[in-house]
């Protein structure tokens, strides 16, 4: 009763269950190339489809629907072959999605939100993803990965509406549906302005030859764009004394008196109280008060668009870092779960193009230790004195913005491991700044996505004992072939060595060469980039290499019904386990495992006739298999179960049949060998394929021609031939006669013929049966060997050649009968015999026939005259006939013939005398 109880419920609670398995099945290995389908098999058995349901070969992932939650499900992939039989091809433990978590409240200040839920009912096990944004700025998402039910969300807009979407991840497995929740920050304070100023660090130093020497003269660079000095004074601006001025940056222009180089940035801030406006006094000449003026026309668009479209308009696009809870490695640090906003890494601070005259010009990358050497090529056209150098880390909290000078076109900058970096050169040439070049990129110091799914191809030792591994893996998303490379290294072992590495710029499978055979190596793939040589994380597999194999496999005895396979043994100096001989055939497969020392012979019985077999060798070690050796061998064929001639004057035609079990490819050779009266022999030889029949034309009169035939099936080496059949004839002179065809009624024909014994040949044998063909067109065809009866052509719309003489027809079997006539169309057909296959039926008027008279002998040798068509014309007593002729059928006793009237009163009359001859008796 409690075990129906569970049941009970487990069934109500999967049917409200929104949970899944997902499998995937192109992680799959090679399948067997005779399966049909795939079998999928799950535990525990909650689900839909149900267990053990097919799947076709070419889906590539499966969804199990209403799983129970938060549950590892043993999945089990089988392959159904062709035979019937089951293969275990796969088996995993896939998780399923758990169910979403249930929401309890949001409490949100202005810069604040604290979000609070309870887990979902079926675990507690389970991690929670959160994404929020700004609404209607899908664009710039925040994610949150935790483990509490209850979190903190800091650096939030005041007065903004977000939207919340809450997710619980069960193995990695997110659930299916979300918790989505929309809240508003309370708007802040009346902003009270603070001016910020953006400039280079105090250390800055020029060439003093540059500068001029009196103070009219002088006009101060712009040390940094307007844009970023125009965002820099929105953000303190819209500053609230609630929310202080972390820091402000001082103006400091200084006369350098030296020329060395700039070493590493530094920054200058000093920290001002909460509730304090600090504005730095400034003697500006009048260029610099013009420009304060273009900043003042440019805040007042801020006040009309509001916080939110300012930023966006000189930012572009505003992105929360993604909050982690969990530290990540060294090599890649990532922002805090309190992360600032940032930049957008692919965009930067979106550099106004419109200042300059050109595009700009790329910046090089060259690794110096923990440092990088920044480069940029400048035309010989533009002159440059000093170079200005602006980079900001776009992902780092402030996205601080960091400047240096220097004469020469390279500089020397730190490498923040993990970071995107904005890198802007600027060209000063007498303290101002050149508009007809610039220099910009971002630069990305992160580590480069990895490589997945990394695979064998294939692996095979050649026949020279050199190993090969082919490798493949899915890409990196948008991969760069000019700024990264795949590295592949390999070694011998379980470690890897330096110095074999192979450096992969296509893409494709990459094959590693020259391994040592039977031989366990390791293969290593990461992404690294060219320029500074950061690396992706590393994938790897290990791989045995095939054994070598030197045996070869040749045949014994072949016969229709059976083969004889052997094979040599394999070099005994190089290592495997065991040889794998495999036998296949269409319809079934047979592998045999033999030891080292076992026999090396084997026969195969009751196969079919001219059917072509495979036998594969393998030498086999740790169940990696050698590269295959096949050879491919056919049993011999039957040979033709019949060859009949059918001879003509200048010509033979051979008909023959086969018993082709295996439904083969067939191939005839088909021969003859003459000899004439005279002595002159002639010979002649075709080779026809999947055909019955065949004739040869241009015979010479008066020879003995020898035909010959054999069956071949196969291809190639594994060709094989049939025993021979042959049979001889005489062709005798040149004919003496040929029949007479007349008609002889409405629907009737008659054909004269004589036993002409150039037609007829006595060498050939006696003649057993006589034929009188019929047909409408002698181009239908249908006069072979065996021909067609009335019953089978009278449906068709023209009849093509068919006997209309019955089998037992034979004029001549009395050497003194010299001529005969056959009326053609005389029977009445309506009621078909059954000792009889052929019927003289009647024939169609108005319609022009043609007809030959073919002769066969006891020895399956037949005979025949040419066509002839319809001679003569009907006699005058047949025209003067009146009345239409109705179908025989119609008549008592048939159709009626010529002379029908006249008998017709002789047997009355006749009936008459012999009634009055009884009545004389009786009196």
């Amino acid at each position: 009763m409690n075990s129906l109880a569970v049941v009970l419920f487990a069934t109500a609670f999967l049917r409200t269950a929104k949970c899944s398995v997902y499998v995937d099945l192109t992680t799959l290995p090679a399948l067997p190339p005779s399966t049909v389908h795939l079998l999928i098999d799950y535990k525990p058995p909650f689900g839909h489809p149900h267990p053990n349901f097919t799947v076709p070969l070419n889906h590539n992932t499966v969804s199990i629907n209403q799983t129970a939650p938060s549950t590892e499900y043993q999945v089990r992939i089988i392959g159904v072959q062709n035979n019937g039989s089951s293969v275990l091809i796969n088996e995993r433990i896939v998780a399923s999605s758990p169910q979403v978590p249930r929401f309890v409240a949001v409490s949100a200040t202005k810069s604040e939100a604290v979000i609070s839920f309870h887990p979902p009912e079926s675990r507690n096990n389970l991690s929670y993803y959160l994404e929020y944004s700004p609404e209607g700025r899908e664009d710039s998402v925040n994610y949150i990965e935790t483990n509490s039910t209850i979190v903190r969300l800091q650096r939030l807009l005041p007065g903004i509406e977000y939207q919340l979407k809450i997710f619980s991840v069960f193995e990695g497995i997110p659930s299916k549906t979300s918790v989505d929740v929309v809240f508003r920050t309370k708007s802040a304070a009346s902003p009270k302005p603070a001016f910020v100023r953006q400039t280079l660090p105090p250390h800055l130093t020029f060439l003093p030859s540059l500068f001029p020497s009196t103070p009219a003269e002088m006009t101060p660079p712009p040390l940094v764009t307007p844009e970023e000095l125009l965002t820099s004074l929105a953000k303190a601006i819209l500053a609230t004394e609630s929310e202080p001025i972390e820091s402000t940056t001082s103006v400091v222009a200084t006369i350098p008196t030296t020329t060395e180089s700039p070493t590493t940035p530094k920054r200058t801030t000093t920290t001002t109280p909460p509730t304090t406006t600090t504005i730095l006094p400034m003697t500006l000449p009048t260029t610099q008060i013009q420009t304060a003026s273009k900043i003042s026309t440019t805040f007042t668009g801020f006040q009309q668009l509001g916080f939110t479209e300012a930023v966006s308009d000189f930012t572009q696009k505003l992105t929360l870092a993604k909050e982690k809870f969990e530290e990540d490695t060294p090599e890649t640090p990532t922002p805090s779960a309190e992360a600032l906003p940032v930049m957008d890494p692919k965009r930067g601070s979106s550099p106004n193009y419109d200042a300059y005259s050109n595009p700009p010009s790329y910046i090089y990358l060259e690794k110096m230790g923990s440092q990088v050497k920044v480069e940029w090529e400048v035309p010989e056209t533009t002159l440059c004195d000093t170079y200005i150098v602006n980079y900001t880390v776009l992902t780092q909290p402030g996205s601080e913005t960091f400047s240096v000078a220097s004469p020469n076109p390279e500089i020397q900058i730190k490498m923040f491991i993990g970071h995107k970096t904005e890198i802007k050169t600027s060209c000063m040439l007498d303290g101002a700044e050149a508009t007809s070049w610039w220099a910009y990129r971002v630069v990305d110091f992160g580590r480069p996505n990895a490589v997945e799914n990394l695979r064998v191809k294939s692996a095979v030792t050649d026949e020279f004992y050199v190993g090969h591994v082919a490798l493949e893996f899915d890409w990196p998303e948008d991969h760069d072939f000019d700024y990264y490379d795949i590295v592949v290294a390999y070694s011998l072992g379980r470690k890897i060595a330096p110095g074999n590495e192979v450096t992969v710029n296509q893409r494709g499978p990459i094959m590693i060469s020259k391994l040592e055979a039977a031989k366990l190596h390791t293969f290593t793939v990461k992404n690294v980039s060219r320029e500074l040589g950061i690396g992706s994380k590393t994938k790897g597999l290990r791989q045995m290499t095939p054994p070598v194999i030197t045996s070869t496999l040749y045949p014994g005895q072949i016969s229709s019904y059976a083969i004889n396979i052997n094979f040599g043994e394999s070099d005994p100096e190089h290592a495997f386990g065991h040889y794998e001989l495999t036998f296949s055939g269409s319809s079934k497969n047979i592998t045999k495992r033999l030891a080292k020392d076992d026999q090396k012979s084997f026969t195969f019985n009751k196969l079919i006739p001219g059917k072509t077999y495979d036998f594969t060798l393998y030498t086999v070690y740790k169940d990696i298999k050698s590269r295959p050796v096949e050879t491919k061998i056919t049993t011999y064929p039957l040979k033709v179960k019949k060859l009949y001639p059918v001879l003509g004057e200048g010509y033979a035609t051979l008909y023959w049949d086969i018993e082709n079990v295996a439904d083969n490819d067939c191939r005839y050779r088909l021969s003859y060998a003459g000899t004439s009266n005279t002595g002159y022999q002639s010979t002649n030889t075709v080779e026809l394929r999947n055909k019955n029949r065949h004739r040869f034309s241009n015979l010479a009169p008066d020879t003995y021609y020898t035909f010959t035939i054999t069956v071949i099936m196969g291809v190639g080496e594994a060709e094989a031939e049939s025993e021979s059949e042959t049979v001889t004839v005489a062709l005798a002179g040149k004919h003496r006669s040929t029949p007479v065809l007349q008609r002889y009624g409405t629907r009737e024909l008659s054909v004269q013929f004589e036993n002409d014994y150039n037609v007829f040949a006595d060498t050939n044998g006696n003649i057993e049966n006589v034929a009188v063909i019929v047909t409408e067109d002698v181009e239908l065809g249908g006069d072979d060997f065996d021909l067609k009866s009335w019953y089978e052509v009278r449906s068709e719309d023209k009849w093509g050649a068919y006997r209309a003489s019955p089998t037992t027809y034979n004029p001549f079997h009395k050497r003194t009968v010299k001529s005969t006539t056959f009326v053609i169309g005389e029977e009445d057909c309506e009621r078909r015999r059954l000792d009889e296959k052929y019927c003289n039926g009647i024939l169609r008027s108005n319609t022009n026939y043609f007809v030959k008279i073919r002769a066969y002998t006891a020895s399956n040798i037949a005979m025949e005259t040419e066509w002839v068509s319809l001679s003569g014309t009907m006699e005058k007593e047949e025209i003067k006939e009146s009345g239409r002729r109705l179908p025989c059928h119609m008549y008592l006793n048939g159709c009626p013939r010529k002379e029908s009237s006249r008998n017709f009163y002789c047997h009355l009359l006749l009936s008459l005398v012999s009634t009055i001859y009884l009545l004389l008796l009786l009196d």
